[in-house]
């Protein structure tokens, strides 16, 4: 995997909230194209098993991206890769890399560009239900079953997410189902 040129990551850091969040889009599309992410329903993030040597550890995981051929990722693993490769600041061996379940530990780093509503709506299209956590109905509302419609759309998960980013990107930085 290739990270960000540095006059993208200097737009990054100059953009608003909602201008982090299409360039962030931009770039999912552009891993997905180039194949580098692997889209699979309900793999949030898994990195090839190698990355993670004594030697890497506490490493930014941007710095390893040239040892990244290809990596699992559902849309918010997309989502949290196209992000470090832009702009990061995640630790390799920092709990968000090591998902076992608790829903907090990667929302921590994508909240600093999307609500929580807005996380729940798109993995709800992605993963098309509404199991990501007991406060997912609350916090998408009846959008969430507009998520869950819109994700349903599509056969195929590269193709699904895809849609899910082009449409961030027509709305300014905001998934509308």
């Amino acid at each position: 995997m290739k990270k960000a040129t540095k006059k993208l990551r200097e737009k990054f850091n100059e953009s608003s909230k909602a201008e982090r969040r299409v360039i962030i889009a931009q770039d999912v599309l552009k891993h997905i194209v180039t194949k580098e992410y692997f889209i699979n329903k309900g793999a949030y993030l898994r990195l090839p098993e190698e990355l993670f040597i004594f030697k890497n550890v506490k490493k930014k995981l941007q710095s390893l991206f040239g040892q990244i051929n290809q990596c699992k990722v559902c849309a918010l693993g997309a989502i949290f890769m196209s992000k470090c490769s832009i702009n990061d600041g995640q630790i390799l061996g920092d709990s968000v890399l090591d998902y076992r379940g608790d829903d907090t530990l990667y929302y921590t780093s994508l909240r600093k560009h999307f609500s929580n509503r807005q996380l729940v709506l798109i993995e709800s299209a992605f993963e098309m239900e509404d199991d990501m956590s007991s406060m997912s109905r609350y916090q998408g509302g009846i959008d969430c079953i507009k998520s869950i419609a819109f994700g349903k759309n599509f056969s195929d998960s590269p193709e699904r997410l895809t849609a899910i980013m082009n449409n961030l990107i027509k709305n300014k930085g905001t998934f509308k189902p």
